[in-house]
């Protein structure tokens, strides 16, 4: 399957939406380019400080979720719209406790209609697309 790329348009309308369920996970995929496994599964230990050089997202395996491979383990820059955000998740252990992969997806799809964005291809794995343009 070809995935589309979300369209700035597009990314705005979901930003505008703020889901009650996925907001949160859509703009970290989003703004971080990691799938939602990675971002479902994010710990508050995966969010590191590196000093002057700001704040990271240590993509890693956890007790949650393995990776797609080895060279999946990163460190992402921490986008400043996402800092005011996650202080507001859990202080410890998993930031998204609720939430799974299936349920973000189908979430989205449900959002993706909603807001009449239903093109081909364009699904929530393409938020990574959208954050490489």
């Amino acid at each position: 399957m070809a995935y589309a790329v979300p369209t700035n348009d597009e990314v705005r309308t979901l930003f505008k939406a703020r889901d009650e369920v996925i907001d949160l996970p859509l703009k970290v995929c989003l703004l971080t380019g990691m799938r939602s496994g990675e971002a479902i599964g994010l710990l508050r230990e995966d969010l590191v400080s590196k000093g002057n050089l700001g704040r990271f997202v240590w993509v890693r395996p956890n007790s949650l979720r393995e990776l797609k491979t080895d060279a999946a383990e990163r460190l992402v820059p921490l986008h400043p719209e996402l800092e005011g955000l996650l202080r507001e998740l859990p202080s410890e252990g998993p930031l998204f406790p609720d939430l799974s992969v299936n349920v973000v997806t189908k979430r989205f799809a449900d959002l993706r209609k909603r807001l009449k964005l239903d093109r081909p291809g364009l699904v929530f794995h393409s938020t990574r697309k959208w954050f490489g343009v």
